[in-house]
This record gives structure tokens, sequence and C-alpha cells, in this order.
């Protein structure tokens, strides 16, 4: 049923639970008119493990997800961990979102230990994740140490990040629109160099937190610096789907992060047709870091002759002939939820 107010919170009170919220961050602008309760897969959490790490960092506890559901589309999880508020003083808390099975292993294997050390000890393994159907890993933590008396009147809010990012790529366009070139289509786009596996936590020093005003609350969240990369890892790559002559290629790739400048950096070869040519021609791009939880526009903006003929050519070879930019897309500035449907655009200010 659609409904004009917000649904309300459940009410906790002091007992065998302490209340989280998990915040998956996205656009907030103005309240919503509508209301659809389907969770998308971005925001989806099927599994929940939570660890407990006392003042020293060291770790005391695991607990597996009890009772957690969300009341809007995902945006916002609801979780009771099975403490009460004295026995959760003083611990701070480390969540992981879809990621059970690599939680198990590594408590198994006893390398649980240090708070700092954590990251390196719960890696995912990577995907073509536009064509798997499986959740995103996330991770998220409490910013300082339980206090009881500062949380007892509200919801602990923990925002969650998601370990990949999406990329859209787009000729001589933006978030919402793609103008074209005079000389050139899109056709596919093969990804290069992505590293099988990612850390879903990002490294101590690799992201700042911030305190973010949102609708009369304050949430701490994080600003991600540096890209965490896994070092040991091999390389995959993936190809987006279809060849048709187009203007944009949206939501066929999701990647983790890499680093430019360090180990790992991915490489783009795009594939399109030019000149009015019914051959592929292909073109290589490489670009900065790639940092988690963002949706990057790839926005090409000259093609100046024909491209190798194979991409295992234009991999061989420095980029030329392609000029584009890779950009946060703007989803803060309103209309910035957008669907696609290969022809037209409808952008919304808010979705839930």
């Amino acid at each position: 049923a659609c409904q004009a107010d917000d649904m309300p919170a459940p009410t906790f009170t002091e007992g065998n639970a302490v209340p989280f919220e998990l915040d998956i961050p996205q656009a907030e602008t103005a309240t919503p008119q509508s209301r659809a309760t389907a969770v998308t897969r971005a925001n989806a959490i099927h599994t929940l493990d939570v660890l407990a790490f006392d003042a020293n960092g060291r770790f005391r506890h695991h607990y597996p997800a009890g009772e957690l559901y969300t009341i809007d589309g995902g945006g916002k999880w609801l979780y009771r961990l099975p403490l009460t508020q004295s026995e959760a003083q003083g611990l701070r808390f480390v969540f992981f979102a879809n990621l059970q099975d690599e939680v198990a292993q590594a408590l198994q294997e006893g390398r649980i230990g240090q708070k700092d050390d954590l990251y390196r000890e719960v890696a995912f393994q990577n995907t073509d994740w536009a064509r798997n159907t499986a959740p995103y890993p996330m991770w998220g933590e409490t910013p300082e140490a339980y206090d009881c008396s500062a949380a007892g009147q509200s919801l602990n809010r923990v925002s969650m990040l998601r370990a990949v990012s999406t990329i859209d790529v787009v000729l001589n366009g933006n978030a919402t629109e793609a103008f074209g070139l005079p000389n050139f289509k899109l056709a596919c786009v093969k990804v290069c160099d992505i590293p099988l596996k990612g850390y879903a936590a990002p490294a101590p020093g690799h992201f700042e937190w911030v305190k973010r005003q949102t609708n009369a609350q304050v949430r701490n969240e994080y600003v991600v610096k540096a890209a965490t990369v896994v070092a040991d890892s091999e390389l995959m790559s993936f190809q987006t789907e279809g060849t048709a002559a187009t203007n944009a290629i949206r939501g066929q790739i999701v990647v983790p992060e890499s680093d430019a400048d360090g180990i790992w950096h991915t490489t783009f070869l795009i594939g399109g047709y030019y000149g009015g040519s019914d051959r592929i021609s292909w073109y290589r791009l490489n670009f900065a870091d790639l940092l988690r939880n963002r949706h990057y526009i790839l926005n090409i903006t000259q093609v100046a002759r024909a491209g190798y003929d194979t991409p295992e050519e234009a991999y061989a070879h420095e980029p030329e002939n392609i000029h584009a930019t890779l950009e946060l897309r703007p989803e803060a500035e309103g209309l910035a939820h957008v669907v696609y449907d290969a022809g037209n655009y409808l952008a919304t200010d808010k979705t839930e």
C-alpha cells in the first residue's frame, strides 16, 4: 500500500538487543510521493556478519545476523545485535554484508585479530557483476566505541559502503543524456586487468570520517581517499553484451577498486564503429584510481580516426586517436535516479 508519511521505525527498548540502522548511501532530496518496497540488488543485504573489537582493537566476538529487515526498499536496514547496552559498552563494531562465507573462513582459520588488520582478512571473489545476480559485498563500522548513555534514545546509524563501483560509458554526454559524436558509435566495451579478488573493507588511512547533516540527523560517513587492492590477486576481464550501434552503455560495467599508480590499473578497450563502417574499431583508454562505492561516467568526447582491428592489438598499444574523461556521476544534483530503456531516460529526484 502507498501512504503519504514515512512508516515509523520500530521502537526498541533496553533488553537483549542493541539496535543498529545500516544506511546504504544514496541521494537524499525531497520526500518522495510514492513508495515501492522492492529492494534493488545494489541495496540488498542477504547476510550480515558483525565483529566486535575492544578499545585496544582486539577481536572479541562474532555475531551472525539475526533479525534484519528494511522498510524503505533497501536504503535503511534495521538490525538487533544480541547484546544488552551494558554488554556492548566500549566495543567497536564492524559490519560485513553479503560476505558470510568469507567471514566464516577467516574466523575458522584464526585470521581475525586486530581491527586495523581486518581489511586483509576478508576478501571477495570478483565477477562480472552486471551478469551475476549476487548482491554486492559491503562494509561498515562504528566510528568510536559504543556508548549506551549516548545511544539509548535512538538507533545507532552505520553507513555501509559497497566494495564495487559502476561505470557508464557515453558519447559526448553525462549522467542522463548522450548527445553522440558525428563520426562514431559505441559497439561494446572490454574491461581488462580487473583484480580477481577485492578487499571488502578499505585499509586504515585510505578513508576519512566525515559528518553529514541529513533531514535533521547527523550521520557518520566515509570519504575513500585511496584504493585498497589485493597484492597477489590474479586478473580477469569481461566484455559488455551486444554490439548494436549506440551512444551509451549503462549498467554493464561494475568493478572493484584499482590503483593506477600501484599494482593494478584497470584498462578499458572501447569498441565502436568509426565513419559509418560496419567493422568494429578498438581503442585503449587508461585512467587513474577507481575507488569503491562510486558511480562514474566515462565520457568519450572525440574519436579522431579508425582504431585497431582487434581488442588485443589495441591493448598492446598506448591510447591514441580517442579522448575521454572519467568523472563522478552528479548524484547530488536533484534528478539523480535514472531509468534508461535504450532510447529514453526517466529521471526522478528520489526513489524508495
